[in-house]
């Protein structure tokens, strides 16, 4: 292209990712500050010549000893894409290939060397990389490779780990949480001083139609891509709906789902806070909503209360621990089961008694007014909640029953009047919800496809439901 036989110049953008890797020193170990980076980018904007210099520094200039980076990707072709800059590369460094060895997934120079790999993680073995890039690890539905080669890194005083990325498709795979938790790290949510995030893609408010936003996703626009293209991209997509995902994602560097979602996930994120029940005042009355399984699915069961106006929603997920033998996405609750945002309940079908006895455990200390559940096939849990002296309520699941609490909590949720615990399974039920109408315009969440979750959205308008059904809470609530 027209960057052939040109020296790869840094834009500003990415002299900012570099001098912060590079660039921050701790003072008690003089070794960088930064052991891991997340780059989000928009395609056409230069990754994969910014992954071949940082592997060829890697290599030739950071002063390890048998330096060994590793290149991985969740497909063949995309690593192989990956090298073949790499190797391009190396090869204007040294015309003659006299000191810089380029082989067909390879480079070496002295005892340092350039690994390309794909995803099988089972041919990582052995490996002692003082680097370790991956690239777009949106595609990847597991993090075996990622886990392997976060921890053949042990025995390096100052590895680098380097994900670079464009955003996804699927907000279940591991990529999704790494980019959250860069939300979260960059506006001061959460707190991570060894990872440097660098996330470029629009903000909610943005209309991702006007051109004047487009850099924001595309840093280097006029440079690696064009306007024109974008422009391109963007006008096929407000012509071709069916367009419209791939480019928000490519183009844009949106995370999209595969359909459109009741709520965006920047609502939700900028709603997300570090809740717990044993933090809030004892004399809060508390309303609970429980959806239950009919057996080895998810329950879930949502604590809502109000302060300083705002609705608080904490959720509580239930999982019986024989079912990850069986359920098809058992990866993804383990790995939140041992992040504590799910529990798993002992044998194959979910035990009541255990949910009945965490919520008396929080009646102990709080007052739990009423609680909101589905009187269709929960005799058991109806049985034991009263016989526990709690109060239930029942909520119908008919569309009509959902419509009020589902339009007020979208209300409230654009109002800034939301605050929802920082539980990743809560965000993903939220990516999956889709409203279904009746012909009298009622609404109510509906999946999106079958094996997607949405337990955690009903329970909360459940709680919401039986509060608005309150006849002495109408006023107040009017009023926000």
């Amino acid at each position: 292209g027209e960057f052939n036989n040109k020296y790869f110049i840094l834009e500003n953008w990415q002299v900012f990712i570099i001098g912060n890797i590079f660039g921050w020193i701790r003072k008690d170990t003089w070794l960088r500050r930064y052991k891991n980076v997340y780059i989000q980018v928009a395609k056409k904007n230069g990754k994969t010549f910014l992954c071949a210099a940082l592997s060829l520094y890697m290599m030739l200039a950071d002063g390890e000893n048998a330096a060994e980076v590793i290149l991985a990707s969740n497909s063949r072709e995309q690593a192989q894409n990956a090298f073949e800059a790499v190797s391009e590369v190396a090869k204007k460094l040294d015309t003659t290939g006299k000191y810089i060895q380029t082989q067909r997934n390879k480079c070496i120079y002295k005892n340092h060397k350039i690994r390309v790999v794909a995803s099988d993680a089972r041919k990582l073995e052995g490996v002692n990389p003082n680097c370790c890039i991956l690239d777009e690890y949106h595609a990847s539905s597991t993090s075996a490779v990622h886990d392997s080669l976060r921890s053949s890194q042990g025995n390096r005083n100052e590895p680098l780990f380097v994900i670079i990325t464009t955003a996804g498709l699927n907000k279940k795979y591991p990529c999704y949480s790494y980019y959250t938790t860069g939300r979260e790290v960059l506006s001061g949510l959460k707190t991570d001083d060894s990872t440097f995030y660098a996330i470029y893609n629009l903000d909610s408010e943005d209309n991702w139609k006007d051109p004047n936003n487009w850099i924001k996703s595309n840093p280097n626009i006029n440079v690696s891509v064009k306007k024109d293209f974008i422009n391109m991209e963007i006008s096929d997509a407000i012509n071709n709906i069916t367009l419209e995902t791939g480019v928000k994602t490519k183009t844009l560097n949106i995370w999209c789902d595969t359909i459109t979602t009741w709520i965006s996930s920047d609502y939700i994120l900028k709603s997300s806070d570090e809740l717990s029940i044993t933090e809030i005042d004892k004399n809060t009355e508390l309303i609970v909503g429980v959806d239950l399984s009919s057996n080895c699915d998810i329950t879930s069961v949502s604590y809502m209360y109000k302060m300083d106006e705002k609705f608080h929603f904490i959720n509580k997920y239930y999982l019986p621990e024989d079912s990850l033998n069986s359920v098809s996405d058992r990866e993804y609750y383990r790995i939140q089961a041992n992040k504590g945002n799910i529990i798993l309940t002992p044998g194959n079908v979910v035990d009541y008694n255990y949910i009945i006895k965490d919520i008396l455990e929080v009646n102990k200390t709080y007052f739990i007014s009423k609680i909101s559940y589905d009187n269709w096939n929960s005799s058991q849990f109806a049985i034991s909640a009263s016989e526990n002296y709690l109060n239930l309520e029942p909520f119908s699941q008919t569309i009509s029953n959902f419509n009020r609490p589902t339009k007020e909590f979208e209300r409230l949720m654009l109002k800034g009047n939301i605050v929802l615990d920082n539980n990743e399974i809560t965000r993903w039920m939220f990516s999956n919800v889709n409203l279904r109408y009746d012909s009298n315009g009622n609404c109510k969440p509906d999946k999106s496809k079958a094996d997607k979750k949405i337990d955690g959205i009903i329970s909360i308008l459940m709680c919401l439901g039986t509060y608005l059904n309150t006849p002495h809470y109408q006023i107040s609530f009017t009023s926000i």
